[in-house]
């Protein structure tokens, strides 16, 4: 047993290199040996193998072959190395397939509701900034009550006196239309009125304290030179109050010093608003005049709340309405 012993430990370098080679061609025994005769020089390299041992005695040489390993040996076979530098990306694979179809959202808020396409505009019709003066209200409304046109007026909201004496405080508003009666001659109008629903109020600030039609006109027409410019207005008396009136037909109000009637801003005019006149009267001082604007205007003078409706220019009605102005045939 000690010469087996003598041998593993004298070739285990041997043993560990020929591991898996042929086999010895003659196998011996310890009897064929004296104790401590046999040397590891005695023994050429790669003759003796792993096999040929007891596993006892295999165990024991790997254990000693490990023993027999330098520090730096063993770090090495335990740790890791650096981590290399890290390679370029490669191309991108192709697109996979479409995945299913996700489950449906929650409904979302309602927009908000448009414009509808039927309903009327304003048109020509609007305020004529160059003649207000303050802050007015002019507002395009429904109502108030049962209007005499469709369902809506033109509402009116101006300060004036008693409570606002001065004129610089006293504020104007003007609602007309710039555009379609431009160049007319102011003979071919034969009729003009409107509709208005005043209040107790209104009434009580002054007589007369109403709405005004007013019409800009060049009153020498083509030609130039004067007269020139001047606003011919209709101040049409008060009406029966937190009711509409009937219609106010302004071919046929009988003038007074109120004033009630038409006259010409421009003091050279005959008809002027110390002495009103009839509308026939107002064409005939100025044959040859010529229209810039047609307008429902209110102010400096009483405050006055109230509105209105349906402005008839001959055969033609324009009904406010809250959303536009609607022009209408005055047969229907």
């Amino acid at each position: 047993m000690r010469a087996k012993w003598l041998v593993s430990t004298a070739v285990v370098a041997a043993l560990l290199g020929g591991i898996g080679s042929a086999g010895a061609a003659r196998l011996f025994t310890g009897k064929d040996i004296r104790d401590r005769s046999l040397t590891g020089r005695d023994i050429a390299r790669n003759s003796i193998y792993s096999s040929n041992l007891s596993p006892g005695l295999r165990r024991a040489a790997l254990r000693q072959q490990a023993n027999s390993q330098s520090p730096n040996q063993a770090a090495s076979q335990s740790q890791p190395g650096a981590t290399g530098p890290q390679g370029a990306q490669g191309p991108q694979g192709a697109q996979g397939a479409q995945g299913a179809q996700g489950p449906k959202g929650d409904k979302g808020d309602k927009g908000d509701k448009g414009d509808d396409a039927n309903l009327p505009t304003a048109g020509s019709w609007g305020v004529i900034d160059r003649n207000t003066i303050g802050s007015p209200d002019q507002e395009l409304r429904s109502g108030p009550a049962d209007p005499p046109n469709g369902s809506g007026s033109l509402n009116l909201a101006v300060q004036g006196a008693p409570a606002f004496t001065s004129s610089a405080q006293q504020e104007k508003s003007s609602f007309g239309d710039e555009t379609d009666f431009l160049g007319q001659q102011l003979s071919s109008i034969g009729q003009i009125g409107f509709w208005v629903f005043t209040t107790g109020e209104d009434a009580g600030r002054g007589n007369p304290n109403m709405p005004d039609i007013t019409i800009e006109v060049d009153r020498n027409g083509p030609a130039s030179g004067s007269p020139g410019f001047s606003t011919l207005v209709f101040a049409p008396p008060n009406s029966t109050p937190n009711q509409w009136s009937d219609y106010i037909d302004g071919t046929a109000v009988t003038p007074n010093s109120g004033p009630v009637g038409w006259y010409y801003t421009s003091s050279d005019a005959t008809c002027n608003i110390s002495s009103p006149c009839t509308f026939a009267g107002a064409k005939a001082e100025y044959p040859d005049a010529t229209i810039f604007t047609v307008a429902v205007s209110k102010g400096r003078d009483f405050a006055w709340q109230g509105a209105v409706d349906a402005v008839r220019i001959n055969n033609d009605i324009y009904d406010f309405e809250e959303h536009g102005v609607v022009r209408r045939s005055a047969g229907g």
